[in-house]
């Protein structure tokens, strides 16, 4: 399969959820719940059919949850190679970059320079975040403790909410 095949499959999934989910989503499964209650088998795969309820949308929706899972690699990748420009000095050069998701021996943070050590959070604060500040947390443990005479840098989409918590 192709990359144009991948983006087309993924678009049509994307248009046939959004069919089925209408301008509500809510809506629409609370509509299906009401019309679904007092119906045997025969009468739900009728009205499933009548509605393009089937395996092709289920599958519609796994891809997009596939895709989907990927995202948050994706934004902290991009998040990192945009930035990276505008941040280094003119002298600085990377000595090791890690994009992905995780860390390891020889990818240590984020972006290791000769000049500087420095961990990413692309978060979005929605209020119940507790995850996510453990998450900011652990990186400004590990960026704190670790042994070096390197600028430390945490960077964030938005400090905000850090800044008030």
């Amino acid at each position: 399969m192709t990359d144009t095949d991948t983006v087309q499959q993924l678009a049509t999934s994307v248009e046939q959820i959004a069919r089925f989910s209408g301008r509500n989503l809510a809506s629409k499964i609370a509509e299906l719940e009401f019309n679904l209650t007092s119906l045997n088998g025969q009468q739900i795969a009728a009205r499933l059919r009548v509605d393009s309820i089937d395996e092709k949308l289920l599958d519609a929706a796994r891809s997009i949850k596939r895709a989907a899972a990927q995202i948050d690699v994706v934004l902290h990748a991009l998040g990192i190679l945009v930035l990276l420009p505008s941040i280094l000095e003119d002298d600085e050069v990377v000595e090791s970059l890690s994009l992905g998701a995780g860390t390891s021996e020889a990818r240590r943070f984020d972006i290791e320079t000769n000049r500087r050590i420095a961990e990413f959070t692309f978060i979005e604060w929605t209020g119940n975040d507790n995850v996510r500040l453990q998450k900011v947390f652990k990186d400004f443990y590990r960026l704190a403790e670790f042994d070096t005479r390197k600028k430390r840098e945490l960077w964030l989409a938005d400090d905000a909410y850090i800044l008030k918590t």
